[in-house]
């Protein structure tokens, strides 16, 4: 990008004629930071999203198996002449407490790494109130507005 008459071909001296000297020396690190936030915000995304994809999965599995399961028990007994014994009925308890507990193991980890991914969009966000005090409260608000939009947010 160039401004026509002035000779200025890069961010660096666009950002120096905009906010003077010394912002030759921080553009630099406010673009480069920017684009790193932009970056692990994106990938934190992306990461719960094949995170949901993948809760969605094993949920499907899980009550696959348990109405299978289900469905086995009765033969499971039968087979034993234990159908009328209560066996039968401990057995279903059983089995569907086995079957709650996995569940909720299975959505314990999920929350986990969810809100693991999000502590890490928050240590990203952080990283650049290193940059706050030296840019304008406009011109920080304007990073942040256009690095929530760039990850498919809306500010």
């Amino acid at each position: 990008m160039s401004l026509p008459g002035y000779g200025l071909n890069n961010y660096q001296d666009i950002a120096s004629a905009a906010m003077g000297g010394y912002a030759g020396m921080t553009a630099p690190t406010y673009q480069q930071a920017g684009l790193d936030t932009q970056k692990k915000i994106m990938w934190s995304e992306y990461n719960r999203d094949q995170l949901r994809r993948d809760k969605t999965r094993a949920d499907t599995s899980t009550n696959l198996a348990e109405k299978r399961a289900y469905r086995a028990l009765p033969g499971q007994f039968n087979q034993r002449g234990m159908l009328d014994s209560g066996q039968y009925q401990r057995g279903g308890t059983e089995l569907a407490a086995a079957f709650m507990r996995g569940r909720q193991m299975a959505d314990e980890d999920y929350m986990k790494q969810v809100e693991s991914s999000h502590l890490g969009d928050a240590m990203a966000l952080g990283d650049l109130e290193g940059l706050k005090g030296q840019l304008t409260p406009k011109q920080y608000q304007t990073l942040v507005s256009a690095l929530v939009r760039g990850s498919g947010g809306a500010a």
